[in-house]
C-alpha cells in the first residue's frame, strides 16, 4: 500500500483554540500515547486517542493525519464518508464535519489513485463557513501534491498565519522548499519549528535529518535519522527511509561497516526490498575496490 497517503490529513475547526497549561499539558500526554500506539501500527488504540486529542483541540492537523491512517488501516474509511455525508444532510453549515469528510475523501482519493476533486470541494465549501487553518492546510496539501506549488504555499503561509502551531502546515513548506525550490537553508527554520512542536513525530526528525544532510551538515542529519528510526521503529512513516538514507550518509563518510549494518536492518523490515538490495550490492562492490 502505498505510504504517500499517510499524507491524509486534518479535520474539524472553528475559531482557534487556546487550550489552558493544565489541559495542553494533558493532550500532549495523550497525543505522544497516540503516536507510540500508532508506530507500533496499534491502529485502534492510536484512533482512540488522537480522537481524544481532537475533541479537545481540533486544530491539531497532525493528531487528525494519524486518526485518518488509523481508520484506514482498520478499514473503516468508506463507513466515515457515508458517515459524515449523512450528518451534513442532517447539519448542512456544520463546519467540523465538513472538513473532516474532505480528509477523508482526501484519505480515499489516495487511496484508490482517484481525483481530489471531492476532497477540494468539500474544503472549499468549509472554508466558506468561516476562517480556519486546517482548511488552508488542507487545501495546501491537496495542491501540493497535485504539483501546483505556488498555491500551496500561499495556503500553507495562510494556514501559519492563522495558526502558527499547525504541524503539517511547517512539513509542507519545507518540503516545497527543500525538494522542489532547492532552499534548504530556508527549509531548515520550517522543519526545526516542526520538531520542536511535535518532538515524537518521527517524520520532521527525518525531513530535518535531510536537510542537514543536504548543508553539509553530516553529524547533525545523523543525529536526526537516529531519532526517527527510533521513533518509528517499524518503519510505519519515514523510518524505513531514513534508514536507506543514513546507510547512504555512511557510504558517503566512507563508514562502510556501519553502512551495511543499517542496511541489513532495513531489510528485515522489508525483505522483498530492490533498493535495499541494490544498496547492498553496490556496497559490497565499493568495499571490493577499497580493497584493490
Amino acid at each position: 500500500m502505498r505510504k504517500c497517503f499517510i499524507i491524509i490529513f486534518l479535520a474539524l475547526i472553528g475559531a482557534v483554540f487556546q487550550p489552558t497549561p493544565a489541559l495542553a499539558k494533558s493532550l500532549q500526554s495523550t497525543m505522544d500515547r497516540g503516536m507510540r500506539a500508532y508506530y507500533q501500527k496499534n491502529w485502534i488504540k492510536a484512533a482512540h486517542l488522537f480522537r481524544k486529542v481532537l475533541y479537545k483541540n481540533p486544530d491539531n492537523s497532525l493528531a487528525m493525519v494519524a486518526y485518518v491512517v488509523s481508520k484506514a488501516w482498520v478499514g473503516d474509511l468508506r463507513h466515515k464518508v457515508e458517515q459524515l455525508e449523512d450528518r451534513l444532510v442532517d447539519y448542512p453549515d456544520d463546519q467540523n464535519a465538513d472538513v473532516r469528510l474532505a480528509f477523508f475523501e482526501y484519505a480515499y482519493a489516495e487511496i484508490r489513485g482517484k481525483s481530489f476533486s471531492r476532497a477540494l470541494n468539500e474544503f472549499r465549501l468549509a472554508a466558506r463557513m468561516g476562517q480556519s487553518s486546517i482548511v488552508h492546510t488542507g487545501i495546501g496539501i491537496i495542491y501540493f501534491n497535485q504539483g501546483h506549488l505556488d498555491l500551496a504555499q500561499r495556503q500553507l503561509a495562510f494556514a501559519m498565519q492563522i495558526n502558527p502551531k499547525d504541524v503539517l502546515a511547517y512539513e509542507y513548506m519545507g518540503r516545497i522548499l527543500l525538494q522542489f525550490n532547492h532552499q534548504p537553508k530556508l527549509a531548515l527554520n520550517y522543519f526545526k519549528q516542526e520538531v520542536k512542536l511535535s518532538p515524537f513525530y518521527p517524520d520532521a526528525h527525518y525531513y530535518l535529518a535531510r536537510t542537514y544532510q543536504k548543508i553539509g551538515e553530516a553529524l547533525d542529519a545523523e543525529i536526526q535519522y537516529q531519532k526517527t528510526i527510533h521513533l518509528d521503529p517499524l518503519g510505519v512513516g519515514e523510518g524505513f527511509n531514513a534508514r536507506i538514507s543514513l546507510g547512504d550518509l555512511y557510504v558517503q563518510t566512507a563508514q562502510f561497516n556501519k553502512a551495511k549494518e543499517i542496511y541489513q536492518k532495513a531489510l528485515e523490515l522489508y525483505p522483498d526490498s530492490p533498493i535495499i538490495r541494490k544498496r547492498l550490492t553496490q556496497l559490497q562492490k565499493q568495499e571490493k575496490n577499497k580493497v584493490k
